[in-house]
């Protein structure tokens, strides 16, 4: 995926969506790793708005994760609404 020029998100998942097997193969990964790959997926990229949802919504969130881990060291938990965002712009 390397170009000379700046490459989009989602650009670059398009073009992951094409790879093949024997794509692997050139590209110079062994045929007996390539055999336990069953199945080859790619992952769409994410806008803003889900990457936030990620971080926050799932019962096992990052941002819950360090809440926890933040208070078993008696840290007050900050609240980080729009940091979630400008992190997500990363």
């Amino acid at each position: 995926m390397r170009s000379s020029g700046v490459t989009s998100p989602t650009v670059t998942s398009s073009l992951l969506e094409s790879v093949e097997s024997g794509d692997l193969a050139k590209f110079g990964l062994i045929p007996e790793f390539i055999g336990r790959l069953p199945i080859l997926v790619s992952l769409a990229a994410l806008d803003e708005d889900q990457l936030v949802q990620v971080l926050t919504e799932p019962k096992n969130s990052l941002s819950r994760q360090y809440r926890k881990m933040f208070s078993l060291n008696n840290v007050s938990a900050l609240k980080l609404g729009s940091d979630y965002r400008l992190a997500s712009l990363r």
